[in-house]
């Protein structure tokens, strides 16, 4: 089931549905209001509501006073009802054996791992390195500031539920809960980031041990992080860090700098050899953790900038990678001149090894496994296949089915997972969407005429989106100087010129020209020269809704679904051979048949 997108990752001013107490606990651990109310933190006030959630019979719940109650969600992130799996943590925790219990679940419910909002589309993405650590509000941060981290509710509490022996202790192999069975785990890079005093528990040691030497038999890279301790207290004992605590006090380039010195974990046993410097497929993850958000879709790179991904270049593809195992190659020379003393067997000091083009080749080839993504089926996806009509403008990405109902919670977050080439080159703004200018254009140029007026409105409109399933190009035709270059540049305008080509329909019928459209919203083309049968032929396929090859330079040629919507502007009407009228069909006919005087043109307007 596909995710509510509008649910997971709307922006809103401020959580609801907290405590003040608990709202600061949240903030403390550096969460943004945003990831508060994505991740559905609420206060619990109600004893009776607690007792529910907990299934309790015959416990009294008054005495734990309110609770932070944390849902938990499906792989496809839809939220778990909280009688089948949620956790609280109660301002007042019961004593038991001695301890206090600071965080409780529904009896008999077992355990579950925390999938927190916005992870579901790279769980099962082996190019996205994985991060583990101890609680839902570190699980929450370290997402927030852009690593795709599952949460533990314990340091056991990725293991499969054992049965017991005769002597009441559990018995059996250790084995990774079911709830692994929703994340791609072979040959993923997987980082596990436990509090920083887990040099003083050994039992936490053997948790984190045996965790790491489960995930290595489903053939992840295990690799365990050591946080530092934080200042000592008043006692001079060391601070415990937890990995929200070091997301606060550090940035996450700081993090990724950390995480470069996280030890690499071996079978037990060490029956197997640590990877070689040059091995492609190690290089291949070092270029995936200083490139987060690196895709290879239909036999290309692809990189997310922010706002929207970018289709690199096959030379800037080649450049980032030795540029990445150069740096690689450096650090290692610089780690053995540290330790290098001369002698006769090692009388010079060592030199960094030489990046050549088949490395370079390898670790492309090892890249391209991956940061494959076999799931989306066409630009302007979401990855994890939630379905809806969206855009993207500089700040957010707007839900155009509730824009249209006039919905205030129709922006969301920018997100990786919305994979599109495509932003506009402005904010969204509902508030101040009148144009009174263009509108008097239109009331002008087409001479108050309603029908023509709401058509092209209509088709700015479906401009925005690359849904080319209505199978239709627009005309717009009509002597000089009656508004058709206006219409194109505010159209180019609103779309962005990043977004729009303007490959001339006689081009149509030209090896690699339409390549240029792809991933583009519109093709605008001024005027039309002749058009041969190839050409129609062309145009017939790129309107019609379908998949079509796209043939380029130097490469196999692709199958992709046109995006662009086709705009054509001509003085006189364009000759066609087809007699089938398949392209009449698609064709919308503006006429433009107003002239405007000289002394009225406006200057720039086009």
């Amino acid at each position: 089931m596909a995710s509510d997108r509008s649910t997971l990752l709307r922006q809103e001013a401020k959580p609801s549905r907290l405590s003040q107490k608990h709202l600061d606990d949240l903030r403390k651990s550096g969460l943004s209001d945003e990831t508060i109310s994505a991740c559905k933190f609420a206060t619990i006030r109600d004893s009776k509501s607690i007792k529910a959630i907990l299934q309790w019979k015959n416990r009294d719940a008054s005495q734990l006073g309110e609770a932070l109650g944390i849902p938990y969600f499906r792989p496809d992130g839809s939220m778990i009802p909280p009688k089948e799996f949620a956790r609280l943590k109660p301002d007042s925790p019961r004593i038991k054996d001695g301890k206090p219990v600071k965080y409780e679940s529904p009896f008999g419910s077992g355990v579950k791992l925390y999938l927190p909002p916005g992870i579901s589309a790279q769980l099962q993405s082996v190019s996205v390195p994985l991060h583990f650590t101890e609680g839902e509000k570190k699980s929450a941060k370290a997402s927030q500031e852009g690593f795709a981290c599952v949460g533990l509710g314990g340091v056991w509490s990725w293991l499969k539920p054992r049965p017991k022996g005769p002597d009441g202790k559990k018995i059996g192999e250790y084995e990774l809960h079911p709830d692994f069975h929703a994340i791609a785990l072979d040959g993923r890079e997987v980082f596990i980031s436990f509090d920083s005093d887990l040099a003083e528990k050994p039992e936490v040691q053997k948790a984190e041990f045996a965790f790491g030497q489960s995930l290595l038999e489903r053939g992840a890279v295990v690799r365990l992080v050591r946080l530092p301790n934080g200042p000592p207290d008043a006692t001079g004992k060391p601070t415990k860090v937890g990995l929200d605590d070091y997301l606060v006090a550090h940035s996450a380039d700081e993090f990724r700098e950390l995480l470069k010195s996280a030890q690499l974990l071996r079978p037990k046993g060490n029956l197997t050899i640590e990877e070689a410097a040059d091995d492609p497929h190690r290089l291949a993850r070092i270029v995936v953790r200083e490139f987060p958000n690196l895709r290879y879709w239909r036999g290309e790179f692809y990189r997310y900038s922010g706002q929207c991904y970018r289709r690199l270049p096959p030379d800037e593809v080649c450049t980032m990678l030795t540029a990445s195992i150069k740096r690689e190659f450096d650090r290692i020379n610089q780690e053995q001149l540290e330790t290098w003393q001369p002698s006769e067997k090692n009388p010079t000091p060592p030199r960094p090894k030489k990046v050549t083009r088949s490395l370079v080749g390898d670790v492309q080839q090892a890249l391209q496994s991956l940061c494959q993504i076999h799931q989306v089926g066409k630009l302007d996806s979401w990855l994890d296949e939630s379905q809806g009509c969206f855009v993207a403008v500089t700040n957010g990405i707007v839900d155009i089915q509730r824009a249209a109902l006039g919905q205030s919670d129709c922006l969301l977050a920018h997100s990786p997972d919305w994979f599109s080439l495509v932003v506009l080159p402005y904010s969204f703004d509902a508030a101040a969407a009148a144009c009174p200018k263009w509108l008097a254009f239109l009331a002008k140029n087409l001479e108050g005429d309603a029908e023509r007026i709401g058509i092209l409105q209509e088709w700015f409109g479906l401009c925005l989106v690359t849904d080319t399933s209505f199978q239709k190009f627009l005309l717009m035709v009509g002597e000089g100087a009656n508004g058709k270059s206006v219409a194109c540049a505010v159209l180019t305008a609103l779309l962005g010129a990043a977004n729009v080509s303007n490959v001339p329909l006689e081009g149509f019928g030209q090896r690699f020209q339409l390549m240029q459209t792809v991933g583009k919203l519109a093709n605008i083309a001024a005027e039309i020269g002749e058009v041969d049968k190839v050409a129609e032929g062309h145009l017939k396929a790129f309107t019609s809704g379908d998949r079509m090859q796209f043939e380029r330079k130097y490469r196999d040629p692709i199958e992709l679904t046109p995006t662009a919507r086709l705009v054509l502007a001509t003085n006189n009407l364009p000759r066609f051979a087809d007699r089938s009228g398949g392209l009449w069909r698609r064709m919308i006919l503006m006429p433009f048949r107003v002239t405007i005087p000289a002394a009225e043109r406006v200057t720039g307007m086009d």
